[in-house]
């Protein structure tokens, strides 16, 4: 434990001290606990019912003073001028050929602006950021101390009532609020399949609100489940499925990007793509058929690379499971339905009614698992 105690998790950290050897893994800059039990029952918990998790992987970066608002403005990709208090949004941070730096979610507090994004990201995003204070009243840093769990499931609304926390109305939307003479943070996250909650405390109360949580019957997920979880939803993570290399509108043209927000790092190019339609490859959300390939994988058509797969989940679904990934492909091949394949066997391009399809699925497989647990 010594070489890792650095890196790991006030969580995991917690429940490898209490609970003996448990398989831990890097994730996004932080040892975190891999898994509790099977991965898939797992999954079904968070779907079916509900299920606590560690998010110590993620961090905070704080922005205060007189010219926050426009300073930030003009670094992100969403807008914060028009964001109004205890509500938030994600963004991209680009670069000014607006290439994709990092992501972000912003919060709108009283008084200062919070960035939540990834330990992997937060001192290159943070270097980025401080190069362009110059003469602005903008004060920048990393708030220390702090930590966040998550509940996600159909019922986390009512078990995060039951813990005694308060939460907040609507999407992308968050509350502060008192929770045993401790400060907490409970925000709203995005998904399209469930509700998630992310719950920002100081680290020193984390495992009481775990234990609570879990004493309260709220099964624990691992992070190989929310893997699962995040490919099922079709959610493209940074530094595993797109990186510098990408351009906005290739990973997301729509969750990140404000196109009334005026004038921004990176903006002419995000723009440019949006008037001229240029962009010629696009992430995806994929069905394999054949064994799990080593990623990242080539995706072939007619012999030559047209793609690549970056994240891969086998999901149990009803009729069996189902093995998804995600990836970038080009146009120009699922435009003609060309055939696609990777090393390890086929790949197809799943459309949007498909994506709809596969999200009620899973929910219904989850709910009949709650069923009968």
């Amino acid at each position: 434990m010594s070489e890792i105690s650095g890196a790991i998790t006030p969580l995991a950290l917690f429940s490898t001290e209490k609970d003996g050897e448990i398989a831990l893994c890097m994730h996004q800059g932080r040892q975190m606990v891999r898994q509790w039990r099977d991965p898939q029952h797992e999954l079904l918990s968070i779907l079916g019912l509900a299920a606590v998790y560690d998010l110590g992987y993620r961090c905070l970066l704080r922005v205060s003073g007189g010219d926050q608002v426009r300073w930030l403005n003009g670094m992100i990709t969403n807008t914060v001028r028009d964001l109004e208090p205890s509500r938030s949004n994600y963004s991209f941070v680009l670069n000014a050929q607006g290439r994709i730096l990092g992501d972000a979610t912003a919060y709108r507090c009283s008084d200062h602006i919070l960035l939540a994004t990834d330990e992997s990201q937060a001192e290159a995003l943070m270097a980025h950021f401080d190069h362009f204070i110059i003469m602005d009243d903008v004060e920048l840093g990393k708030v220390n101390g702090q930590t966040a769990l998550g509940v996600a499931g159909p019922r986390a609304e009512a078990v995060l009532g039951t813990a005694g926390l308060k939460t907040p109305e609507g999407e992308w939307s968050f509350v502060e609020c008192d929770w045993e003479g401790h400060r907490v943070m409970v925000s709203r996250e995005y998904s399209p399949v469930t509700q998630r909650f992310a719950i920002w405390l100081p680290e020193a109360s984390a495992a009481r609100l775990w234990e609570k949580l879990r004493e309260a019957g709220v099964e624990p997920a691992g992070i190989d489940a929310l893997e699962m979880l995040r490919v099922a939803e079709g959610v493209p993570l940074y530094g595993v499925d797109f990186d510098e290399k990408y351009l906005s509108q290739e990973v997301d043209a729509v969750r990140p990007l404000h196109f009334q927000k005026g004038c921004y790092l990176g903006q002419e190019i995000v723009e440019r793509i949006r008037s001229r339609a240029t962009v010629h490859r696009q992430m995806r959300l994929l069905e394999l058929e054949g064994s799990q390939p080593e990623l990242p994988a080539q995706i072939m058509a007619e012999g030559q690379a047209v793609g690549e797969i970056t994240s891969v989940a086998d999901i149990a679904l009803p009729g069996g499971r189902k093995t998804l990934a995600l990836g970038m492909v080009r146009n120009e091949p699922v435009a003609r339905n060309l055939g696609l394949t990777c090393a390890a066997g086929t790949v197809r391009v799943l459309d949007a009614e498909e994506v709809a399809s596969l999200r009620k699925n899973l929910q219904d497989y989850a709910s009949q698992h709650a069923a009968v647990s």
